[in-house]
């Protein structure tokens, strides 16, 4: 075989080779073709794809949207009310709407005009969204709250005074369109890529259920269990996240989401009477009723008929009782008192359509199976769960608790929730006792983290409190400060992090209910301080307005975001004093409640003692777990790090031989304040509402009431670093994670800043992972695109295979005929060569 034969051979075999990439594309096509097949995508047309007829436009009061129940006003929205791929068009043929949406036109002329009493301004209706407002679900009495903080209810408490008379809600009501969703519409991407984000992390931290509880319950350091390991420290890390990222959700999209919406038109008018009205019984107040929807309706000029006659003298009477007076107009033109035109505003409504009644479910009810396919059933219940754990934080966030019965002498028109004790007639309140003798904070763990989290009380410089107090733990234990020591990875030996924490526990020091409540007793002993307020990281002290204490007033820490201001100056400090009622919180109970009320029993003998030992050893036995446990474990760390203040937390046999039984009733003082005095939230610590007590009304002299919105929770932040390499080897260790739970709450405030790093993957409920891109989810359609893109790199890597184990005997075939070819060349090279020679 001469040189040109072997020449020959090569280039048949590179034309076989070339069977390989074609057969190779060939089945990769197939391959996406049979994909494309099952899955095609799914079209979507915008609104300017259809047409618009004559007189036709398009529906701009949509139902969908999220909305916040406690202040009535629209969120981002929820459902996906952007696709008009169907071009539907309501019955009358004059809106075209999205595919989500039906309509329904009332045909029937509906007009309604009322007219309400009512006694304080939290009970007033609203004029767009009674329906929502009404609504109940939950087992907190939510419905209570709902709307008081909505913009007409803060100008009513803006412009009114403290004392003021009955309220009296007259209104032209005008029902045009009923407006709702179909069942089980699709949620709107942003609102779902939130839902997912959170879902994220309870995977990635495995947040059961039992956790979420535990974090509800404010008892957060329970969530590690027995001892610090990776697995349960990673569950309270991720957990943390997920609650947070919850509270965004409440914050962004509300509380609830808008099922249907009455449209139409309202006109209202609210007056406010004077308080001799109070004294009128509540049978004869159907009079006033009457005379305010005569006096309404002559503002538009309208005659009356019936029952109630337009009778001059009635209505004069009824507007001598008038103090203050609002005009409010929702949909259609503008109305100018110069020139009242009742027929105009109702001609131009069909123009000007508003929502005047709402109707929804609370947000975390939207999250099924069916809105949420991609997740497994068990995540469904966990992220639900999560989203109405941040809906009831918000609520109880905003609720004030006073009297409101406008008789008693400590009415607050703040308060939203009433208290079950107001009703007190010609009680004096003296501000002579002081009830706060300090507070302190406790800690255990590594002596270098708890150096800067015990907090002395100054009253007796150390964690005990002074003679005639008794302490009372506020807060369930709190993980402050935590680091993780990780060894290097080896071949044969994974990494391997051990964590360690600070855990304080906060307590203040409140007037020994046991002590005689006689005047004369207590002002004998000055030992105690005046408080001046607190502020904390989201909300400023009410007496200064500012992120400080008054004059003469010193900060003292408590928990992670509270600063309690303290003063022993009577003199100059007492003039910036709050009459002071105690703390509560959702660990332990108020037990000044007995104390300023004057209602103290007498000393419990001992089988009462006795009687409450159980239950309150059961309590005090889990509440002391961990710590113990804690306390127990080898150190595994440098020489010199020691466990800080350990034998300050006493365990209960010990407690008992010093009958100390300050928190033995503990969690029988009721959670409220005494009698006259109103509840104010103090912080959200660890998702446990805290709430201190002053004096009626003393607040609203200093500044408005706020509504306090979230985040409540805040994320744990980790920073990384390497140790220096004598120390690694000294200790055996080569990197030192930290973890701060509570160092960036004065930093970042009011931050809308989200978790800098989160997880971007979860599994759906067949196991397949769902990715997150460029900081979005994957979309159902989307998601069924991307699943095509990642079956065609599968099918690419499958037809590879196929095709090389099928050519495979022919490529073996080649190479040893391509070898005995060359080896044959080789050789008759080498004899033509030895031939010359």
């Amino acid at each position: 075989m001469n040189t040109f034969t072997l020449y020959i051979e090569i280039l048949s075999l590179l034309n076989l080779l070339q069977i390989i990439p074609i057969g190779y594309s060939t089945v990769i096509q197939k391959s996406q073709n049979k994909n494309s097949n099952k899955r095609p995508f799914a079209s979507r047309s915008s609104a300017s794809e259809c047409t618009l007829l004559p007189n036709q436009k398009y529906l701009s009061v949509l139902p969908g949207s999220g909305w916040d129940n406690l202040v009535n006003c629209e969120r981002g929205p929820i459902i996906d009310v952007e696709s008009y791929s169907l071009c539907r068009r309501s019955v009358d043929g004059k809106f075209l709407l999205p595919d989500d949406i039906t309509i329904q036109p009332l045909k029937n002329s509906e007009i309604k005009l009322s007219s309400e009493v009512y006694e304080s301004i939290s009970e007033c209706r609203s004029l767009v969204a009674y329906s929502i407002n009404s609504a109940l679900g939950g087992e907190y009495s939510f419905f209570r709250i709902n709307g008081d903080f909505s913009s007409d209810k803060e100008t009513l408490r803006e412009k009114l005074s403290q004392k003021l008379g009955l309220i009296v809600q007259s209104e032209i009501r005008h029902n045009r369109y009923f407006i709702q969703l179909i069942p089980d519409p699709k949620l709107h991407s942003r609102f779902k890529n939130r839902l997912l984000d959170i879902a994220a992390f309870l995977e990635r931290g495995n947040v059961t259920m039992e956790t979420i509880e535990l974090f509800n319950n404010g008892l957060i350091g329970h969530t590690l269990g027995d001892s610090l390991t990776n697995e349960n420290f990673k569950s309270l890390k991720e957990g943390m996240n997920a609650f947070y990222l919850a509270d965004l959700v409440i914050r962004d999209f509300g509380t609830h989401c808008v099922n249907s919406i009455h449209a139409g038109g309202v006109l209202a008018k609210i007056d406010t009477l004077d308080t001799s009205t109070l004294n009128i019984k509540k049978e004869d107040r159907w009079h006033l009723g009457a005379s305010a929807s005569t006096s309404f309706a002559n503002l538009f000029k309208v005659k009356l008929a019936g029952s109630v006659k337009n009778n001059d003298t009635l209505v004069e009477s009824y507007e001598s009782k008038v103090t203050y007076s609002q005009i409010l107009t929702y949909g259609g033109p503008i109305i100018y008192m110069s020139n009242v035109n009742l027929s105009l505003w109702e001609s131009s409504l069909d123009n000007q359509l508003v929502a005047i009644d709402r109707s929804g479910q609370p947000i975390y009810e939207l999250i099924t199976d069916r809105s949420l396919p991609e997740l497994p059933g068990h995540m469904i219940v966990r992220l639900t769960a999560t989203l109405k754990s941040a809906v009831e934080r918000y609520y109880k966030a905003n609720t004030v608790v006073g009297c409101m019965n406008p008789l008693s002498m400590f009415y607050d028109n703040e308060a939203n929730v009433a208290s079950t004790e107001c009703d007190l007639h010609g009680r004096q309140i003296t501000n002579s006792t002081l009830y706060l003798g300090g507070v302190y904070q406790k800690c255990t763990g590594p002596e270098d983290l708890c150096l800067s989290e015990t907090i002395a009380n100054p009253l007796t410089g150390d964690l005990t409190c002074s003679q005639g107090f008794t302490p009372v733990q506020l807060l369930p234990q709190q993980i402050r400060r935590c680091y993780s020591v990780c060894n290097e990875k080896s071949w044969f030996k994974s990494r391997d992090c051990t964590t360690n924490c600070a855990i304080t526990e906060s307590y203040w020091c409140s007037r020994d209910p046991s002590l005689s409540s006689s005047p004369k007793v207590l002002d004998i002993d000055e030992n105690g301080y005046l408080f001046g307020g607190l502020y904390t990281d989201k909300e400023v002290n009410s007496l200064t307005k500012q992120y400080n204490c008054p004059q003469y007033y010193w900060p003292i820490a408590l928990g992670r975001r509270m600063r309690i201001c303290l003063s022993s100056d009577r003199e100059l400090g007492g003039k910036y004093s709050l009459p002071f009622g105690g703390f509560y919180s959702c660990f332990s109970g108020n037990p000044l409640t007995g104390l300023i009320n004057g209602n103290v029993t007498n000393k419990m003998d001992a089988e009462g003692k006795h009687a409450g030992m159980p239950e309150w050893f059961k309590q005090q036995q889990g509440r002391k777990v961990f710590s113990q446990n804690f306390q127990q474990q080898p150190q595994k760390y440098a020489a010199g790090r020691s466990m800080l203040h350990n034998d300050n937390l006493l365990p209960i046999s010990e407690l008992s031989r010093q009958n100390d039984y300050s928190q033995l009733f503990s969690a029988l003082w009721p959670k409220k304040c005494p009698p006259g005095y109103t509840a104010h939230l103090a912080a959200m610590e660890d998702i446990c509402q805290v709430n201190y007590c002053v004096e009626a009304n003393l607040l609203k002299e200093q500044t408005r009431r706020q509504l306090k919105r979230p985040p409540f929770v805040m994320p744990i932040y980790a920073k990384e670093e390497k140790l220096p390499p004598f120390q690694n080897y000294l200790e055996g260790r080569s990197g030192l994670n930290e973890f701060s739970f509570d160092s960036h709450l004065f930093k970042l405030g009011g931050s809308n800043n989200f978790i800098g790093s989160s997880s971007d993957v979860i599994h759906d409920t067949n196991g397949n992972m769902i990715r997150k891109i460029n900081g979005r989810w994957e979309e159902p359609d989307q998601l069924k695109t991307d699943n095509n893109l990642y079956a065609k790199s599968q099918n690419i890597h499958y037809a590879f295979i196929a095709t090389l184990c099928t050519l495979l005997p022919v490529i073996i075939i080649l190479i040893l005929v391509i070898s005995i070819l060359a080896f044959y060349y080789i050789r008759q090279q080498n004899r033509f060569i030895s031939r010359r020679n």
